[in-house]
């Protein structure tokens, strides 16, 4: 199998959690509802994480670790999803994906080539979702979820939602200084977050002793930290979705917040809010 380079730790993380949350899902709702699972950026089913050890002279050693990744966890998910929907753009994960899934000839398995927003849309539109409940994974390649992929799974009012956010991402794409923020920047930001308004909320003008002499026309920084970031995303998933958990927050090297891993869902209903927030006060 094509084995993707590299993860970290936060990987592993990322993983345990879902993997818990499925389980427990599954065990919920089998036999009560058609259930469904939908990885959205499936990659090629494991990848490749760096890991060290000391060696003598305490020199550092490293090791590569291939992982299996989030589409072999849902096939192994016992007890077992109805149908499952790996999604993928490239042609050698899609064939890695589609000889993964010829080792579960019992399952009901639709590996999709292509771009994951059109993708999702379509699955949601096309799925009856009266007697269907489900579980998606947004682990995407970069600021890669549109607004619009959020906004159409919010309104199946039938699906989990866990999305690991690119936290670090958004905050290396918005600059200190307003002034230096390029409309690709601009753009890729507002995407992710379906409105311009993160602009008013990152950004504040500060007084710069330079104005008094008119050498310095830019007064608008970035004010907000990953904090900051974090919590107005949070607070732009609640006006999509019934119940957004408190994000949890995946660190890499030197404890820099690189992820924020969010568990939203789309059903409106006191239960299946209830079975969310239990599940993941557990994990």
């Amino acid at each position: 199998m094509t084995s993707q380079k590299f993860g970290g730790l936060w990987s592993l993380l990322k993983l345990k959690i879902l993997g818990d949350y499925l389980t427990a899902y599954c065990t919920a709702l089998s036999g009560k509802f058609h259930i469904l699972y939908i990885d959205a950026f499936a990659g090629s089913g494991e990848f490749s994480i760096r890991e060290f050890s000391a060696a003598p002279l305490f020199d550092e050693e490293e090791s590569i670790r291939v992982v299996e990744g989030s589409a072999r966890l849902a096939l192994d998910c016992t007890p077992s999803f109805d149908h499952l929907y790996f999604i993928e753009m490239k042609r050698r994960n899609v064939q890695a994906l589609e000889a993964l899934a010829s080792e579960y000839t019992s399952q009901k398995i639709d590996v999709l080539r292509g771009d994951a927003n059109e993708k999702v849309i379509d699955i949601c539109k096309g799925t009856n979702w009266k007697n269907t409940r489900g579980v998606i994974f947004l682990d995407p390649y970069g600021n890669s979820v549109e607004w619009e992929t959020l906004a159409r799974i919010s309104q199946t009012k039938a699906l989990d939602v866990w999305y690991l956010f690119p936290l670090f991402g958004v905050y290396r794409q918005a600059p200190n200084s307003l002034s230096k923020m390029t409309d690709d920047k601009r753009q890729s930001i507002t995407k992710i977050l379906g409105t311009d308004e993160w602009e008013n909320h990152f950004y504040e003008p500060i007084f710069d002793q330079n104005d008094l002499f008119g050498e310095s026309n830019d007064n608008n920084r970035r004010t907000a930290n990953t904090h900051g970031i974090l919590s107005y995303v949070e607070k732009r998933l609640e006006t999509l979705f019934p119940y957004v958990a408190p994000p949890k927050v995946l660190l890499g090297p030197n404890n820099a917040p690189l992820y924020a891993l969010f568990l939203t869902v789309s059903n409106n209903s006191e239960k299946a809010k209830a079975l969310a927030k239990r599940i993941s006060r557990n994990l």
